[in-house]
């Protein structure tokens, strides 16, 4: 027994001697033998942890498992494993790529806290032919003999009549132009506002309608529109030209009581600004009076054309009849029913990009020429750019800057083209060399630095129109318009009218609500129940895993070092003994 002790005893001295021996080795091999020692104590503990999920994995360490039932068990693991992340992966990438839906709410909304329509009227005779015979001035043109007869001041008139007009001639002229001299040419050859609006009833009630519509500058030429907000709360006034106003700056149409972000305040009194109607039906909205004179308005410019154009728009967005309208024919009764679609987005959608959520909050996105934001406004000043990029001009009716040239008569195509161009991007985003010094990539930056999306809290008009023709008997005819004549002084000897009603089609409207596709409650419930369906895994899991592979394994390292001293020490304590 005594041998068998010193021999235990020796050995320990050999084992101890060997550690001092190791002490004086290189660190490098040293480290090499801590590393292996924690990866393989690391390996035990997570083989340790997985024996207490209910997974697969614990069948395939059984001992007592053939090797087939072991490889049986391990490809069914890996199978749910693999579709499990397969689900997973494109729960995640919907949420990621479209984070928000587009929802019907429960509750309706009262139409008595969204504004009234903007209405916009352009007649399609744009030319009065006291002021500038177009018919006369056409032949002229194109007669090789008379060409040269024309001033100056002729040519010029005749070349800014034509962007205007919807006439098919291959004319050149100067490329670039006044803006201010253009302006001050259509205003004076357009009609006036109460040549084309004749009568006016507002909530049931007859108005004075120079008091309720401003003219206004499209592209279309002069037009006129009602509850459209004023050029002060509408314009960036510091970064437009100053050589021409594209609408009056008139007390009446300056914002009161409502502001986009808020609506219309609680306590905001009846006679606020912009308009809104007190209530659905003919009697609540807007009838106009339209006319024609016959007899004072050049027939040249617009061809066959008659009538007028109508658009519906937010009061906060500059109209652009030439994308969309409603047409007003003569002699008949055009009924515009409309009923209001408001979409409102929730505040969790503020942690994603614009781009994702497909919309910008209040204050997210300035535009240089406008104060508010809107997709339309956005667009039209998205081509202001391009088409400034394309040919070296704007149109005259485009919000610019001071120092943009106005585009005449002879950059009419390019003009024209750009917009085209402009909407082709979108699709192969190629573009073909331009007129101006810009090169193309400037201008599919231009484009690309557009990204109009629309606003998260948005109102459009969606219209029903319904038309009636009057009766054309030229006896009843001749009493309506000697009737509507009386009212605006007997001005015209005949005139071909139109009438049109505007109203809401019920008092009440439905909210969409842009949420949330998936919240992070969601997410979270999306895969962890993937993960608990086909793995058997859970939160706690992922603490007991951390515990076993950090914690635990760290303890158990301790304890095996404490042990091993503390056998070292008792075994020679008793060989001295």
């Amino acid at each position: 027994m005594e041998v068998q002790l010193r021999n235990q005893c020796d050995i320990n001295i050999i084992e101890v001697a060997s550690l001092e021996q190791d002490k004086d080795q290189p660190d490098d091999v040293e480290t090499t033998k801590v590393k292996r020692n924690k990866k393989k104590s690391i390996t035990q503990h997570l083989l340790k942890c997985f024996d207490n999920f209910n997974l697969s994995s614990k069948e395939v360490n059984e001992r007592e498992r053939t090797p087939i039932e072991k490889i049986v068990w391990l490809i069914m693991f890996l199978l749910c494993f693999s579709y499990c992340g397969c689900l997973i992966w494109k729960s995640y990438w919907k949420w990621m790529k479209s984070p928000a839906i587009v929802l019907l709410t429960e509750n309706a909304d009262s139409i008595y806290k969204i504004p009234f329509p903007a209405v916009t009227v352009c007649p399609e005779r744009k030319i009065k032919s006291s002021v500038f015979s177009f018919t006369q001035y056409n032949d002229l043109y194109e007669n090789n003999k008379t060409y040269g007869n024309f001033t100056e001041k002729q040519l010029h008139m005749y070349q800014d009549m034509n962007l205007i007009c919807d006439f098919d001639t291959k004319l050149e002229g100067q490329r670039f132009s006044l803006g201010n001299e253009t302006v001050s040419n259509i205003r004076k050859a357009s009609p006036e506002l109460s040549s084309v609006i004749l009568r006016c009833n507002w909530k049931g009630k007859g108005r004075w309608c120079q008091k309720m519509f401003t003219p206004i500058l499209t592209e279309e030429g002069v037009c006129y529109t009602f509850n459209t907000i004023g050029p002060e709360d509408l314009f960036q006034t510091d970064n437009l030209n100053t050589d021409y106003k594209y609408m009056y700056s008139l007390s009446r149409t300056r914002l009161n009581g409502w502001t986009p972000k808020e609506g219309y305040a609680r306590d905001a009194p009846e006679t606020t600004y912009p308009e809104r109607s007190i209530g659905a039906g003919a009697k609540a909205g807007l009838k106009l009076f339209l006319g024609e004179d016959v007899e004072g308005l050049d027939t040249a410019c617009m061809g066959m054309v008659s009538g007028f154009k109508i658009l519906l728009h937010h009061p906060t967005e500059l109209p652009r009849l030439s994308q969309q309208y409603i047409r007003i024919p003569i002699y008949e009764e055009v009924t515009i029913a409309f009923t209001p679609k408001k979409i409102v987005t929730s505040n969790g959608l503020r942690v994603f990009p614009p781009d994702r959520r497909q919309c910008y909050f209040t204050g997210e996105r300035n535009l240089k020429y406008f104060k508010l934001y809107t997709q339309s406004n956005c667009e039209f000043e998205c081509l202001t750019n391009f088409t400034y990029a394309r040919c070296g001009c704007v149109g005259f009716s485009m919000p610019h800057g001071p120092d943009m040239k106005i585009c005449n008569i002879g950059s009419r195509n390019c003009s024209n083209n750009a917009e085209i161009e402009l909407y082709l991007l979108r699709v192969n985003s190629k573009l073909e060399p331009g007129s101006s010094n810009v090169t193309v990539e400037e201008a599919i930056q231009v484009a690309n630095d557009c990204m109009c999306l629309s606003t998260c809290t948005s109102i459009s008009y969606e219209s029903e129109i319904s038309q009636l023709e009057l009766d054309t008997d030229q006896k009843h005819l001749t009493q309506i318009t000697s009737a509507i004549q009386l009212l605006v002084f007997n001005k015209y000897k005949r005139s071909k009218v139109s009438t049109v009603v505007i109203f809401f089609k019920r008092s009440q409207f439905d909210i969409s609500k842009r949420s949330e596709l998936y919240s992070t409650s969601d997410i979270l419930a999306s895969c962890g129940g993937l993960l608990g369906l086909f793995m058997g895994f859970s939160v706690i899991n992922v603490f007991e895993t951390l515990y076993f592979c950090i914690l635990r394994a760290y303890r158990q390292r301790q304890i095996e070092a404490k042990n091993r001293v503390d056998s070292n020490e008792d075994e020679c304590s008793v060989e001295k003994y």
